[in-house]
C-alpha cells in the first residue's frame, strides 16, 4: 500500500530526528505531518464523490469495502477544501521555517529576521482566505449581485498565481539556504553529514508532494444560482500524473530509505570510533597507576645506584661521571613522562570559567618555540570575540599539543602551521592545520589512542593527542581531523559558545 509506504519513510526520518529537540526538528515534524494530512484530505475529498476509485485502488489498494465506507460517510465538504488547502499551506510554510531554523542560529533574535518571519505569516494566512470556500462563495455572490463575475476572475486568477509563486519561492529559499549551510560547514564532519543527509531526505519528498499537489491550495467551489447549492470542482488532477505516481514514488522511496541507511551507517562509525577511543582511554587510566608505580620503583633504583656509584666509586672517571650522568637524565625524563602520563589519563577535572576563546589559542602561539627555524606559524583568529565557559589552562594545553604534533609532522623546508578562530552556528571553532605529510589511513583509527605514536622520540609516549580528547569532551565540545598524504592535516575543535543572554549579563 503505497500510502502507508510513504507513512513508514516519513516515522522513518523521524525516528532518526527523534533525539534532536529543537525548533528546527519541530518544523521538520511539521512538513511531514502536514503532507500526510494534505494526502488524506485529498483522498477523503475524492471519495465524497466517488472519484478515481479505480487508479486510487492502484495506488493505496483500497478494498470496495474500505472505498464504500469512505463515500457512505458524511464528510462536511468545505471543512474537507480547508484541511487540503490548509495542509498544502503548511507544508510551504513549515518548509522554509525549518530551513531559517536549521541554518540560522539564534534566527528569531535577528531582527531582519523577524520581519520575514511575519510577512510569511501573513502570507500564509492571507492564502488560507483566499482559498477558503467560504469567502469565495461569499465574494462570488457579490460578484454575481453587482454583475461584476469578470474581475472577481481576473482577481482569483492573479491572486492564484501570485500566492503559487509565493509558495515555490518558499521551496526554492528553503533549498538555497540548505544548500549555503552545507558549504558553509562543509570542514565540519558531523554538520556536513547532517545537512546533506536532510537535504537529500527533502529532495524525494518534494518531489512526490509537488507532483500530487502542485495545483494547491485552490478554490474548489462555485456558487450557483440556487441558494445554498454550491458547485464543487475536481482537483487538477491527470490520470497519467496518477498512473506515473507509484513509479515515481518507488524511486523516491528507495532513495530516501539508501540516504537514511547510509546516513546511519555513518552515525553508527563515528559512534564506535568515540566508544572505541572512550574504552581505550579508560582501560588505559586503569592500568597506568599500577604500571606508573612499578616502572617509578625501578627507576628510584636505578637512579640510586646511579648516584652511589657517582659519588662514591667514579667521581675521578670523567667518561664514568658521564655516562652517569645520561643515566640519571633518562631517568628523570622517564619519571617525568611517567607522572605527566598519570596526570593525562586519570580521573582529571577541569575548572571552566567564562573566557574568550582567543585567549588560550594565543598563550599555546606564545608558548610555542618551534625547534626548526624553517617552520612558519601564522594565526587568524576571529575579530569579534568568542565566549565560552573553558578552563584556560587544560584548553591551552590542548592546542599547544596539537601544535606541537604538527611540527613533529612536518618534514619539510617549508613548513607552515596555521591557526584559525572563527564561530560555526552555536559553536566556537579552534583549528589548526599543517602542510606536513598527513596521516596514514591505518593510523587514523588509532589517532586517539593512548600510548599510540608514529614518532621515534623517547620522550613521547603517545599521551598528547588522548589527553586532548579528553579535555575537548569534558568541556562537551568535540574535536576532528581531515589529513591528505603529502597534503597536511587539519583539526577541527568545536567548543560550545556560552548562551548570549550569559554575555549580556557579564
Amino acid at each position: 500500500m503505497t500510502f502507508v509506504a510513504i507513512l513508514l519513510v516519513f516515522l522513518l526520518i523521524l525516528f532518526i530526528y527523534k533525539s534532536i529537540n529543537t525548533i528546527s526538528a519541530i518544523f521538520l515534524y511539521g512538513i511531514f505531518i502536514s503532507a500526510v494530512f494534505t494526502y488524506a484530505a485529498l483522498i477523503l475529498y475524492l471519495s465524497k464523490f466517488n472519484l478515481y476509485y479505480v487508479t486510487l485502488n492502484q495506488l493505496f489498494n483500497f478494498n470496495p469495502g474500505t472505498w464504500s465506507n469512505l463515500v457512505l460517510q458524511n464528510f462536511n465538504t468545505d471543512a474537507l477544501i480547508r484541511f487540503l488547502n490548509g495542509g498544502s499551506i503548511l507544508f510551504y510554510l513549515f518548509y522554509i521555517l525549518f530551513s531559517l531554523s536549521f541554518c540560522i542560529t539564534k534566527w528569531f533574535e535577528i531582527k531582519q529576521i523577524r520581519y520575514i518571519l511575519y510577512t510569511i505569516l501573513f502570507l500564509s494566512f492571507s492564502q488560507f482566505l483566499f482559498f477558503d470556500p467560504g469567502f469565495n462563495i461569499y465574494m462570488q455572490n457579490v460578484a454575481y449581485t453587482h454583475n461584476n463575475m469578470e474581475m472577481y476572475k481576473i482577481i482569483s486568477g492573479y491572486g492564484s498565481i501570485l500566492f503559487h509563486w509565493v509558495n515555490y519561492i518558499y521551496l526554492f529559499s528553503g533549498f538555497l539556504l540548505l544548500i549555503w549551510h552545507f558549504f558553509k560547514n562543509y570542514q565540519i564532519r558531523f554538520l556536513r553529514n547532517h545537512t546533506l543527509f536532510t537535504l537529500f531526505s527533502l529532495l524525494p519528498l518534494t518531489f512526490i508532494y509537488l507532483l500530487m499537489f502542485y495545483f494547491a491550495p485552490t478554490n474548489l467551489v462555485k456558487s450557483t444560482f440556487i441558494s445554498n447549492f454550491n458547485n464543487y470542482q475536481l482537483p487538477e488532477l491527470t490520470i497519467i500524473e496518477l498512473r506515473l505516481f507509484p513509479l515515481v514514488v518507488t524511486l523516491a522511496l528507495l532513495f530516501m530509505f539508501y540516504n537514511a541507511y547510509k546516513y546511519n551507517l555513518i552515525k553508527k562509525s563515528n559512534k564506535e570510533f568515540n566508544l572505541l577511543t572512550h574504552t581505550n582511554i579508560d582501560t588505559a587510566s586503569l592500568g597506568v597507576r599500577s604500571f606508573t608505580h612499578s616502572i617509578k620503583n625501578h627507576l628510584l633504583a636505578i637512579r640510586s645506584e646511579a648516584e652511589f656509584l657517582k659519588e662514591n666509586k667514579f667521581n675521578n672517571d670523567e667518561d664514568a661521571l658521564y655516562s652517569l650522568e645520561l643515566i640519571l637524565e633518562s631517568c628523570r625524563q622517564s619519571s617525568g613522562s611517567l607522572e605527566s602520563a598519570l596526570d593525562r589519563l586519570t580521573g582529571f577535572r577541569i575548572s571552566p570559567t567564562f573566557s574568550a576563546l582567543n585567549q588560550p589559542v594565543e598563550l599555546a602561539i606564545k608558548r610555542f618555540n618551534p625547534q626548526h627555524t624553517s617552520i612558519q606559524i601564522g594565526s587568524d583568529l576571529s575579530e569579534k570575540q568568542l565566549y565560552a565557559y573553558i578552563d584556560q589552562e587544560m584548553l591551552q594545553e590542548t592546542i599547544y599539543n596539537i601544535i606541537k604534533n604538527a611540527e613533529e609532522a612536518i618534514n619539510n623546508e617549508d613548513g607552515k602551521i596555521h591557526i584559525t578562530t572563527s564561530k560555526i552556528n552555536k559553536w566556537g571553532m579552534v583549528t589548526i592545520e599543517d602542510n606536513g605529510p598527513g596521516i596514514s589511513n591505518e593510523n587514523k583509527k588509532r589517532l586517539f589512542t593512548p600510548f599510540f605514536s608514529t614518532k621515534s622520540s623517547i620522550t613521547n609516549w603517545g599521551i598528547g593527542l588522548s589527553y586532548c580528547y579528553k579535555v575537548i569532551k569534558l568541556h562537551g565540545g568535540t574535536i576532528e581531523f581531515s589529513s591528505n598524504k603529502e597534503k597536511g592535516t587539519r583539526f577541527n575543535i568545536l567548543i560550545p559558545l556560552a548562551e548570549q543572554k550569559y554575555m549580556r549579563n557579564r
